[in-house]
């Protein structure tokens, strides 16, 4: 799932530049595992993507929120049951217990 700026909207671009992405939120999988929590951290980080959303549904469910990129990398990274985003003045919770029917 990738979250993006208005402006992204209606340019008539089928491509999203990645200044216009807000948000990528991505199902961990076993076979990905490191790509994911490594490859693509530093990606995004490197793209100034500000938030970087990971879930894992294996076991006990948990989300992975990182955020504040600099440097390659994110300054900030949080996991647990539940995590709050607060993206241009929206608050965004994401449960990993809804996630998992």
């Amino acid at each position: 799932l990738v979250v993006v700026r208005r402006d992204a909207i209606g340019r008539g671009d089928r491509r999203v530049n990645a200044h216009h992405v807000l948000l990528v939120v991505e199902i961990l999988s076993p076979s990905t595992e490191h790509t994911d929590l490594r490859e693509k951290r530093a990606e995004y980080a490197t793209a100034q993507i500000p938030h970087y959303v990971v879930i894992d549904v294996r076991n006990q469910p948990t989300v992975r929120h990182l955020a504040d990129p600099v440097g390659g990398d994110y300054r900030s990274d949080v996991g647990g049951p539940l995590v709050t985003l607060h993206l241009d003045g929206h608050d965004i919770t994401i449960r990993a217990d809804d996630l998992v029917l």
